[in-house]
Order: C-alpha cells, then structure tokens, then sequence
C-alpha cells in the first residue's frame, strides 16, 4: 500500500459523504471540488476556500470527513518518527470521536 492509494481511498470515502449529505442539506457550489483537492498545494480558487470555511462552519458530516482526511495528509508530514507516532495517535482519536454516532460518516 502506498500513500497515494491511502488518500485515494480517503478521498473517495469523503465523496460519498459528501453526496448523502447533500441530499440532506445544500451546500456551497464550489464544495464538490474543493473537499476533493489537497491543501497542500495551495490550488484552491477563492470561492473553493469560502466553501471550505462555510463547511467547517457548519460542522456537519462533510465537514468531519474533509477533517479526517486532511488530518491523514498532516501525519505524512511530522518532521521525524517519534512525531509520525504522535499524530497517528492524534489522528486515530479525532476519527473515532468523529465517527461516534454519524451514521453518514460510515463510509
């Protein structure tokens, strides 16, 4: 298993959040590409980034998703083991505490 195939797999399951919460609720237009892009690469237009802020705003379960997989991308950054080990840890607890009782997180 290799990273790309990691987030691949991450990103995908966000997708499909984010399309049974959209039958739910309305979100921002520009979300559908914007949840799906890195933010490591600084490539989000304006209203991309709007979208971004008004998801995490409103705390549903796209927001907790785009959360969990962007958290993923912050481990493969720790400047050293010891640290990978932390923000594993890290990682496995806001998941878990994320998921705890979303049915729409399932995925």
């Amino acid at each position: 298993v290799d990273w790309f195939h990691i987030v691949q797999t991450f990103t995908k399951a966000l997708d499909e959040v984010r399309k049974r919460e959209r039958r739910e609720k309305t979100h921002p237009k520009a979300l559908r590409w914007a949840v799906l892009k890195s933010m490591d690469n600084h490539n989000l237009t304006e209203k991309q980034m709007v979208a971004l802020r008004e998801l995490v705003a409103d705390q549903g379960a796209t927001a907790n998703a785009w959360i969990i997989k962007e958290k993923l991308r912050w481990i493969r950054r720790a400047p050293t083991a010891r640290g990978a080990r932390w923000r594993i840890t890290n990682y496995l607890n806001v998941m878990r505490e994320a998921v705890a009782g979303h049915t729409l997180l399932k995925p």
